[in-house]
């Protein structure tokens, strides 16, 4: 990094420079001109140049609203909320009961500690499950089972056309009325490359392990996803996707998700969708909408 150089103030005065003369003594002007140099250098030129030279963090990116995670980290030393401002799903499965959950408030709170890793706590703030069946109405609600992430970015975090991470995760159970009373752990694999005209196109794989099988759901679990983000006008985008969930122990489940994006500044994104079942074994029809910050 070039810096100024404060040269003015080192050179001689005209006094210092005339011949010498044999006269009544003169103060001693060059003296005290190198002393006030000498403080002038003092001046924090360089700091901040250094802050003029700090480059701007990478542009923000979000886990939702798909279920396909963002191969991308959050800056080093900075925060990023991920949260659901409401999340509705309805599910018959085939049969004369219906189910149906509601969630508020379920919040991913991401931190970065490199440039390349962050760290994620995952948890849902309130639920509420209600099971109708035979004009019998049953709830519960409560407090969520709470998930911890590390993600790993391997490439393209800053620069390239593609990105990829690796994000192991565990689940701790709550015992709530709405945990799932099951440790949980596996790894997440996310994918992402540019396409032209601004498309992006994500893909990942990820492998769950329960330590007992729940909400029907078996021991062993292996989810893909692929998804393509499409930009429309402005600040706004449009993503779909398509999922498949499938288990040794459990039917298959196969379902498609789309929504919009808004932009409303440099670290604000808020987001609504709805995911439709495409087969008998995955919930019917799910609404949500929420928001990402990061600062």
């Amino acid at each position: 990094m070039k810096k100024r150089l404060l040269t003015e103030g080192l050179k001689c005065s005209p006094e210092t420079m005339a011949s010498p003369q044999l006269s009544s003594p003169q103060p001693n002007n060059g003296l005290q001109t190198t002393v006030f140099s000498l403080l002038l250098a003092t001046v924090p030129i360089a700091p901040i140049a250094h802050a003029q030279d700090t480059p701007a963090p990478r542009p923000i990116s979000t886990d939702r609203p798909d279920t396909t995670e963002s191969a991308y980290t959050v800056p080093d030393g900075m925060f990023q909320i991920e949260a659901s401002i409401l999340d509705f799903s309805r599910d018959r499965r085939g049969t004369p009961s219906a189910h149906s959950q509601w969630i508020f408030g379920q919040v991913n709170f991401k931190r970065g500690v490199s440039q390349n890793t962050d760290l994620q706590l995952i948890f849902n703030t309130h639920s509420v499950a209600g099971q109708v069946e035979g004009g019998d109405r049953t709830y519960s609600n409560g407090f969520g089972d709470i998930t911890l992430r590390i993600k790993r970015n391997l490439w393209g975090n800053d620069s390239g056309e593609t990105a990829f991470a690796v994000m192991p995760y565990l689940t701790f159970p709550t015992h709530t009325g709405m945990s799932n009373r099951t440790w949980a752990g596996g790894i997440i694999l996310p994918f992402s490359t540019s396409l032209p005209n601004g498309w992006t196109l994500g893909l990942m794989t990820e492998l769950d392990f329960r330590d007992r099988a729940a909400d029907g759901a078996g021991r062993f679990q292996w989810l893909n996803s692929v998804t393509t983000g499409i930009p429309l006008i402005a600040d706004v985008g449009a993503y779909i996707e398509l999922v498949s969930i499938a288990s040794p122990t459990a039917p298959h489940q196969l379902s498609t998700n789309a929504g919009l994006t808004f932009q409303l500044s440099p670290n604000l994104i808020i987001d609504t969708g709805c995911r439709i079942g495409l087969s008998r074994t995955s919930p019917d029809l799910g609404v949500f909408s929420g928001f990402s910050v990061r600062f």
